[in-house]
């Protein structure tokens, strides 16, 4: 055995956590901060993920104005009981697992009133994340 082989042999492996579908995560799509998504669908052997991103209003907050309504739909109820107003993106976003953050964001949910607004969002063409290089 040569020298590189015993040497990538004996490297340890970093253990990854495994994304849940139906949990929140949060998603590094550009935004040093991330914005919470919610995992719709993925696929572990092409390190896929389908996700619906969120973003909110914080109190004294105007995300709405200042980014249009063309590319958001405003939910019916809060997802989290410390923002005024929640949106979500009117498409899902395709992207890779260097994307997700590994914690489950707890707190946030949506409510029964706006699983229709999911569902429709789920059903369109997906984008594709600023990581993600497309295959030709």
């Amino acid at each position: 055995m040569s020298n590189n082989q015993s040497n990538q042999a004996s490297a340890p492996q970093k253990p990854t956590k495994i994304i849940e579908v139906g949990k929140f995560y949060l998603i590094y799509d550009g935004s040093p901060t991330g914005h919470p998504g919610y995992v719709i669908s993925k696929d572990d052997v092409n390190n896929l993920y389908l996700v619906i991103r969120l973003d909110s209003d914080k109190p004294g907050e105007t995300t709405k104005e200042s980014r249009g309504v063309r590319h958001i739909t405003m939910l019916k109820h809060p997802t989290s009981a410390d923002v005024v107003n929640s949106y979500v993106k009117n498409r899902p976003t395709m992207c890779k697992r260097k994307d997700i953050g590994s914690k489950v964001l707890e707190g946030i949910e949506f409510n029964s009133e706006d699983l229709g607004i999911i569902n429709e969002v789920s059903s369109h063409t997906p984008e594709y994340s600023r990581s993600f290089n497309k295959k030709k």
